[in-house]
C-alpha cells in the first residue's frame, strides 16, 4: 500500500488523500482523532504502508507530518499482524 504526500497543500487535501488510500467509510470525520479510529477499526492494511513525500509535507504542514508519522508508526506497532509496517520515504 502506497501513499504519496508529497503535493499535499492543506490538511483537507490530506485527510481526503489518506480516507481514499486506506478506503475509510463515508462517515469519516477528516481529523486525527478520526483517522485514528477508522485506521484502527475499517482500513483495509495487510501489509506495508509506503509513505513518500513527508519531508515535503513536513515543509507546509508540520503538525499533520508529524501527526501522520505518529499514527501510523502507532498502528503499526499495536497491530495483530506482524506484516504491517510503515515506512516513510
Amino acid at each position: 500500500m502506497k501513499v504519496d504526500v508529497s503535493a499535499v497543500r492543506n490538511s483537507e487535501e490530506l485527510h481526503d488523500l489518506l480516507a481514499k488510500t486506506f478506503g475509510f467509510p463515508a462517515y469519516y470525520g477528516k481529523n486525527w482523532d478520526a483517522f485514528n479510529e477508522c485506521i484502527a477499526e475499517d482500513a483495509r492494511v495487510s501489509s506495508v504502508v509506503e509513505v513518500s513525500g513527508i519531508d515535503q509535507l513536513r515543509s507546509r504542514l508540520p503538525r499533520d507530518a508529524d501527526l501522520l508519522r505518529r499514527s501510523l508508526t502507532n498502528f503499526a506497532e499495536e497491530s495483530r499482524d506482524p506484516k504491517v509496517t510503515v515506512d516513510f520515504i
